[in-house]
């Protein structure tokens, strides 16, 4: 078997970023953080994040969402649609259009758990 050239091995050491300063064991690992990462935004957490910002409207109601999951949900259940879900305490008038809303004033308000 042939042996690696020294060109070719792994360089080990203390090798800053030019940019931010990151101090990396491996050389190549450093050149990878250059041309990839550094000074770049961050990948997306989820095929529908746009770093931040609120990058999906509804056309309806001009409402903004960070994710296009959401903006999906409010347009199936929310958008122009009445409260069909009311409170189960007598006396209470709250109306939510989403169960989880509902569990939700349950706990927070009338503390029970359904």
């Amino acid at each position: 078997m042939e042996q690696r050239s020294d060109d070719f091995k792994p360089k080990y050491g203390e090798f800053p970023c030019p940019s931010c300063g990151r101090i990396f064991k491996v050389e190549s690992s450093v050149r990878r953080h250059i041309r990839y990462f550094c000074g770049k935004k961050p990948p997306p957490i989820t095929g529908y994040t746009k770093y931040g910002e609120d990058d999906y409207e509804c056309t309806k109601c001009k409402k903004h969402y960070k994710l296009f999951c959401t903006l999906k949900r409010h347009i199936l259940h929310e958008c122009d649609k009445p409260p069909k879900i009311e409170c189960p305490i007598v006396g209470c008038n709250y109306k939510a259009k989403m169960r989880d809303r509902m569990l939700n004033h349950c706990r927070m308000v009338h503390k029970m758990d359904m």
